[in-house]
C-alpha cells in the first residue's frame, strides 16, 4: 500500500522531516547490514526506479549510504532496554502471544506475527500518551479502512483496529 504521506505527485509530502525508519528505507535497521539484499527485490507495484541508471544503494553486502540506517539502528539500540522489558512480561503474562511467537519462529518458512504496542506505550514516561493518540488514532483507522476485505492482510487490518479502539481509551479520558 501507498505511503499515506505521499502527495498527489506521488512523492513524500513531508519529505524534510520525515522519519528515520522512511529516511533509512529499503534496508531495516533490526537486520544485520549483510542480510539486506532480500529487501532490494522489486515487489509489484514499486514505483521506485530499479533500472540500471538507480542510484547503487547496496554493494558487495554492504549499504552505500548508511547515516540513516546507523541513525536508526541507534534509535533502536536505544528503545532497547524498555522494549526488552515489556517483551519479557509479554512472554510472562500472555501466553497466546509466547505460542505464536515460538510457532513463527519454528515454521519452516518466516513467520510473522503482530502484536500490540498500546500497552507498550503506558510504560514509556517520556512519551504524552494522548498526544500520541491523537496523532495515530486517525492513521491506525485509515489503514483498518484500506486493509478491511482483504484476506492477506486480515491480521494486520486486525490489529488496525485493535489498536485504535486502545488509544480511544487514551483519548477519552477527560
Amino acid at each position: 500500500m501507498p505511503c499515506p504521506a505521499l502527495g498527489q505527485d506521488n512523492l513524500c509530502s513531508i519529505q524534510e522531516h520525515k522519519p528515520v525508519r522512511c529516511r533509512a528505507m529499503p534496508f531495516m535497521a533490526f537486520k544485520d547490514e549483510s542480510s539486506q539484499s532480500d529487501l532490494l527485490v522489486p515487489k509489484l507495484g514499486w514505483k521506485c526506479d530499479t533500472g540500471p541508471n538507480a542510484p547503487v544503494v547496496y554493494r558487495d553486502r554492504s549499504i552505500v549510504e548508511r547515516r540513516d540506517f546507523d541513525d536508526e539502528r541507534a534509535a533502536l539500540a536505544e528503545q532497547t532496554p524498555g522494549l526488552q522489558r515489556y517483551v519479557d512480561l509479554l512472554l510472562k503474562y500472555d501466553p497466546v502471544t509466547a505460542t505464536r511467537l515460538t510457532k513463527a519462529a519454528q515454521s519452516a518458512q518466516p513467520g510473522r506475527v503482530v502484536v500490540g504496542f498500546v500497552s507498550y506505550l503506558r510504560h514509556n514516561r517520556n512519551l504524552d500518551i494522548v498526544s500520541f493518540a491523537r496523532a495515530q488514532q486517525p492513521v491506525l483507522t485509515e489503514w483498518a479502512e484500506k486493509t478491511n476485505g482483504s484476506p492477506q492482510l486480515a491480521s494486520f487490518n486486525t490489529f488496525y483496529r485493535d489498536a485504535a479502539t486502545d488509544l480511544d481509551r487514551y483519548l477519552s479520558v477527560k
